[in-house]
């Protein structure tokens, strides 16, 4: 017990040079075809909530989730078969330089749930994505920069569920799109 009270005296005697980060991106995307019938349509949004590693440290270490959508039909005769996924895990972003305006991001999300439907058929499935990205981050005032990113991402599913049976598989989509990105430093 006194050496955990040490070790807390000790964190209360230093103060927290690290801040506190956000970042927001989304990505929309609409694709059509009136003689095919063709249609494409996807959107996603990225939030992650984190802090430096210290007050002059080019990274930051937090929390990311993941929300996308997309649903895609053939043809006019053809069903849509939409895709809705939640992603859950740990984001590293590393700065280049002391301006802190070029990054490279990793996203790795053992958390990966979500729905399809093909063929009629509701499926819930579930597996874990990882996402990498190269960005630019403008900084417009003191604690707020806007910019872009090109990403990549990729869903492992290693199971889906109909009703009640459950079927192991190994399914993958991949995607490479850019973002739109705003973050928040908070000293």
């Amino acid at each position: 017990m006194k050496f955990f009270l040490l070790i807390i005296l000790l964190f209360l005697t230093f103060s927290a040079p690290a801040a506190m980060y956000t970042h927001y991106s989304f990505f929309y995307y609409s694709d059509s075809d009136t003689d095919q019938k063709f249609k494409y349509n996807s959107m996603r949004n990225s939030l992650m909530i984190g802090a430096e590693l210290s007050k002059d440290s080019n990274f930051v270490i937090g929390w990311n989730g993941l929300m996308w959508t997309r649903d895609y039909k053939a043809s006019s005769s053809a069903t849509k078969v939409p895709v809705s996924m939640t992603e859950l895990g740990p984001r590293i972003i590393y700065f280049w330089g002391d301006e802190r305006i070029f990054y490279n991001s990793v996203i790795w999300n053992p958390y990966a749930k979500g729905t399809r439907t093909i063929s009629g058929a509701k499926e819930e499935i579930s597996g874990y994505s990882y996402l990498a990205s190269a960005g630019f981050a403008y900084k417009i005032t003191k604690i707020f920069r806007g910019g872009f990113a090109l990403n990549y991402h990729g869903l492992q599913i290693s199971q889906k569920t109909i009703g009640t049976t459950t079927t192991k598989l190994t399914q993958s989509y991949t995607t490479i799109y850019p973002s739109v990105e705003f973050s928040y430093l908070f000293k």
